[in-house]
């Protein structure tokens, strides 16, 4: 910005970047559209009370109203949260980005982290599903958003940005997407997802989303939540594990029960593929009676073996055995046992997991002797 500039010229200039006629802008700050008339044509100036108003709504500073150097970084390098839930900010610091695009990338924050703000705020605003959607503007910053990012895409995914790298490919793919290329937004995921592929899913759900594909969609987000389900187990039932090993009975409790209640949110019952990933959830139950009795919590022990047996043999028993060919489709798993043959080797799982040294205490009690009988009638018939 020129320091030469008046400020009849900043407010005619930030008006019409804006779109807006001299009535809308007077509406906004309570003046009459005669007053905005005569500052542009400069026979007034605003009141000294009206500036940080006008500043506030053009989502400037008040030197930039007067026409002075602006230093600063632009309003979307002081993060996203100065504008939040406010579309006419957002696209006064989208523009502001793009003017400085325009003159070279400016040096005040590494040029990747630029770029990525400038092309992030170019997509809140022109995504009809975000709060900074600007509906009348949308096209005209997709179209540049776009271009920018495909002309910096050999830059953001060198070695420097490599942090960046993932969130610029998928906002590239989206960006494509939404300007109706969608078969280039997918070539584009294929290609990076070979450097992304614990992302593949989550990914591809998005994508298939946005085209409005919706069985696509729902088999990668399925598929998304198994990975992160199964992530989830083994990593708390390591955990666990560990915490049983230091003789820490209350941590390993609250980490089984903090897992095991964010399992269903991951992967709930009403998919159509079979929960494989979670043939490890009656394993976390032990680990809890484990703890409750290292805890001297006899009943709530027996209660977490009632239930690991309940699940296996009744929840998740009876969905494999339904799918096993489906379960093995998705997961490609071609030595996994199937039919009757994978139900004898979950009942001997199971009896492992009620043959644990640490549950000795309950053997002699009534239910534990049960279920262990009902085990052992249900491995003998597989």
């Amino acid at each position: 910005m020129k320091a030469s500039e008046s400020m009849g010229s900043v407010i005619r200039r930030l008006r019409t970047e804006r779109g807006w006629t001299q009535e809308a802008l007077a509406e906004r700050i309570s003046v009459t559209s005669q007053a905005v008339s005569k500052w542009e044509t400069e026979q007034s100036l605003p009141d000294i009370s009206q500036v940080p108003l006008l500043a506030r709504t053009f989502g400037v500073t008040t030197d930039e109203l007067f026409g002075m150097d602006n230093t600063t970084p632009p309003l979307a390098l002081d993060g996203l949260g100065a504008y939040p839930w406010d579309p006419e900010k957002a696209l006064a610091a989208w523009r502001q980005m793009e003017a400085a695009v325009k003159d070279g990338l400016p040096p005040h924050l590494s040029q990747e982290v630029f770029i990525w703000y400038f092309l992030y705020t170019g997509y809140r605003i022109s995504n009809p599903e975000s709060l900074l959607y600007c509906k009348e503007q949308a096209e005209e910053v997709l179209q540049k958003t776009l271009a920018f990012a495909e002309e910096q895409a050999d830059r953001m995914r060198a070695p420097e940005a490599h942090d960046l790298r993932f969130s610029f490919d998928r906002l590239l793919s989206e960006l494509l997407v939404m300007a109706g290329e969608g078969e280039r937004a997918l070539t584009l995921a294929g290609d990076a997802l070979n450097y992304w592929d614990s992302l593949r899913t989550p990914w591809l759900a998005r994508l298939y989303h946005l085209l409005g594909n919706t069985q696509l969609e729902r088999y990668h987000l399925i598929t998304s939540s198994a990975m992160a389900a199964a992530f989830l187990l083994d990593t708390a039932g390591n955990q666990a594990e560990n915490y049983l090993v230091q003789r820490q009975p209350g941590l390993a409790l609250e980490c089984a029960e903090t897992a095991l209640k964010l399992i269903p949110l991951l992967c709930g019952r009403e998919t159509a593929l079979p929960p494989l990933h979670d043939r490890d959830t009656g394993n976390l139950m032990q680990q809890a009676a484990r703890a409750c009795l290292g805890l001297g919590r006899r009943e709530e022990a027996l209660g977490w073996l009632l239930r690991m047996c309940d699940y296996e043999l009744e929840v998740h028993l009876a969905g494999q055995a339904k799918s096993v060919e489906t379960a093995l489709f998705r997961h490609s798993l071609a030595q996994e046992p199937a039919g009757e043959d994978f139900l004898r080797y979950q009942m001997k799982r199971l009896l492992r997991h009620l043959d644990h040294p640490e549950l000795e205490p309950l053997r002699e009690e009534a239910v534990f002797r049960a279920l262990r009988e009902k085990v052992e009638a249900q491995t003998t018939e597989g």
